[in-house]
């Protein structure tokens, strides 16, 4: 028990553990492994407060007063846990969450981020409530969505020669385009993870997508259009001129009675050891696109950035619906320059300008087609993509994260340059145009029988793969990686810099294609139990539905290297490891012969050496710890010691 390398005797990890409500100096909130050791002040230095309470987790209570560990017949369950004194976003900048350098005071225990997906999809809608379908040629005025604004208005406000509640018109049907987020979350643990219902929700911020829409050829916009601009009555939905729109999903099991699926407020969602599951927004399948109450409908309902999300995939058409997919630069020319409606004397639409209001309005024989790029609004400072994860209750604070997730492309085209190349697009269809009326769905058509709506696109923020990189598709990712080694998709704070830095290095990463139409490949979910793929790939040949990463201890650890299970070295800055305690691995992102080195004004860390050199040089596990939880036979440190 001797420190051979330091002098004096090795110090107990169990009895400090033991100790870790109140710990002896050294070892308090805010100090660090390496600085106490070996005087090293790095910003990634692994804090012992979350070491010691990772190990002590058989004994405790985490931040919202919950054993940390429960029985569920007879097997250990976990409890979703975030600490109560640490945020993984430190502060926001422009209303965009920082990512936290600091390391987590004490265990994040959540499920992991496999997968984010956003499907775009296009869908023509009609305008009016038309009692029958066909369309009639000369149709009534009824009460559609515009009928208030249009009332209250002698004409038009962008034509005077256009009196829409008095002439016959040929602008029967209006340009939707929906955005359906799906999650797939990964239980990198041993045991089961509880969280219970509503308790976890995730945010997207800023999200870098952009589309120009082409009838007959003609663009309709002179840039392509962020789609958080693409709404003109932002300022009245959205809570002030500045509101920017911060879409968020909360969690909940799914209820199932014969084929009615709903939200099951009560049941927490329970993650079986290494489970793969996968997340889409619920709504009622029995709405039509008239229902202003829907949760999607953002034009008349303010809640719209927030929705429900269930296990298994509810289908396209679920979601984020926009029935104003042009700017919100209203009348002016603004800064997309959109290309106006203009009418005859009768109503009747002349060119190929389709924007009133600042939707797109149709007379269903236009040809259409799309082109988008992995753009942000260009006018908001912070070229920045975040993924924010909370777990309510876990902190007093209503601004603290749990998880964030910082994809920082440094200038407004830099993911479209990784991804696309110099002012890269994306065309759909990739020849060719489709009809407006074969995108149609009469407006009394439910969601549950929606038979035109077609995705166009996808981006993904996923986490790393063995086989990503393996094939042309890049469905399993992009860059190859080992994600059990060294791209720990777990840790609770991920930043990374598209251009600047190599995404190789990181957990996650982003990527958008094109969709063919439909979302049967794309979307890969198990029937019956709502699984996803990944560990191994993100596709159904290439992934895993099962496989655990981390360790929890059910008892006393045995070794330092139980301690790989807190994810001490998966922080803020690279390089990250998933299990650096008791391996020998050598970062490919730092030189060799170094220990601490600055790359690109980031100080990098060997994690594994160092954390090898602390914890096996200075330290030892005797086993003499309090047995207390559920899993053990409660014998004091007393009893153990007598």
């Amino acid at each position: 028990l001797t420190d051979v390398a330091n002098g004096g005797l090795k110090k107990d990890l169990n009895l400090l553990a033991g100790a870790s409500s109140s710990p002896p100096p050294g070892y308090r909130e805010g100090e660090g492994i390496y600085q106490g050791a070996l005087g090293l002040s790095l910003k990634s230095d692994p804090s012992w407060a979350q070491a010691l309470a990772f190990a002590d987790l058989f004994n405790n209570r985490n931040s919202r007063g919950k054993r940390y560990f429960g029985s569920s017949g007879g097997r250990p369950t976990l409890a979703a846990s975030a600490p109560g004194d640490w945020s993984a976003a430190a502060g926001e900048r422009d209303k965009i969450a920082v990512p936290n350098p600091e390391p987590p005071t004490a265990p994040v225990l959540l499920p992991a981020i496999a997968k984010v997906q956003m499907v775009y999809s296009l869908h023509v809608h009609d305008i009016f409530k038309f009692p029958t379908t066909p369309v009639p040629d000369s149709a009534t005025f009824f009460n559609g969505p515009f009928n208030k604004e249009w009332k209250n208005k002698q004409s038009n406000w962008w034509d005077s020669n256009w009196s829409l509640k008095n002439k016959d018109r040929d602008v029967n049907y209006q340009m939707w385009i929906f955005c359906t987020p799906i999650v797939t979350f990964h239980n990198p643990y041993n045991v089961a993870l509880e969280v219970p219902a509503g308790d976890l929700s995730i945010a997207f911020r800023n999200v870098p997508f952009a589309m120009k829409f082409y009838v007959n050829g003609t663009p309709q916009t002179s840039e392509l259009v962020p789609y958080t601009r693409m709404f003109h009555h932002k300022a009245a939905t959205w809570g002030g001129s500045q509101a920017e729109r911060r879409y968020t999903m909360t969690f909940y099991d799914k209820r199932t009675s014969g084929r009615n699926i709903s939200v099951d407020a009560v049941r927490p969602i329970r993650f079986l050891p290494g489970e793969v599951r996968v997340f889409s927004p619920f709504m009622n399948p029995d709405t039509n696109s008239f229902d202003t109450s829907a949760a999607w409908y953002n034009v008349y309902n303010k809640n719209s950035s927030d929705i429900q999300a269930i296990p298994g995939w509810q289908g396209e058409g679920i979601g984020y619906g926009q029935d104003q997919p042009l700017p919100d630069s209203g009348a002016s020319a603004g800064q997309f320059h959109p290309l106006r409606m203009k009418v005859d004397d009768n109503g009747r639409v002349t060119g190929d300008g389709r924007m009133f209001q600042d939707g797109m309005a149709l007379t269903g024989d236009e040809e259409i087609h799309v082109e988008f790029a992995p753009l942000p609004d260009p006018d908001l400072p912070e070229k920045r993509f975040t993924i924010e994860l909370t777990l309510k209750g876990a902190n007093k604070d209503a601004n603290a994260r749990s998880m964030v997730l910082d994809f920082d492309y440094e200038v407004t085209d830099g993911l479209q340059k990784e991804l696309l190349g110099d002012d890269g697009v994306i065309r759909y269809p990739s020849e060719g145009t489709v009809r407006a009326t074969d995108l149609r769905d009469h407006w009394q058509t439910t969601i549950a029988n929606f038979r035109n709506i077609t995705p166009v696109a996808l981006l993904s923020a996923y986490a790393k793969t063995t086989h990503g990189g393996v094939d042309d598709s890049n469905d399993d990712g992009r860059d190859p990686a080992k994600p059990w080694v060294f791209n720990n998709h777990a840790g609770a704070v991920l930043s990374q810099k598209v251009l600047s830095q190599h995404p190789s290095h990181h957990s996650h990463e982003i990527n958008l294609t094109r969709l063919p139409g439909h979302t049967e490949e794309a979307i890969d979910i198990q029937p019956g139990t709502d699984r996803g793929s990944f560990v191994t790939g993100h596709t159904v040949f290439n992934g895993r539905r099962f496989g655990t990463m981390l360790d929890i201890p059910l008892g006393p650890i045995q070794s330092p290297v139980s301690l790989n299970g807190a994810c001490l070295a998966a922080g803020f800055s690279l390089p990250r490891f998933t299990a650096p305690v008791g391996n020998s691995f050598a970062h490919p992102a730092m030189s060799s012969a170094a220990l601490v080195e600055d790359i690109g004004g980031t100080t990098y860390a060997d994690h594994c050496y160092l954390l090898n050199s602390v914890l096996f040089e200075s330290y030892y596990c005797s086993g003499l710890q309090n047995r207390g939880g559920l899993f053990d036979n409660r014998a004091s440190l007393k009893d153990l010691a007598d």
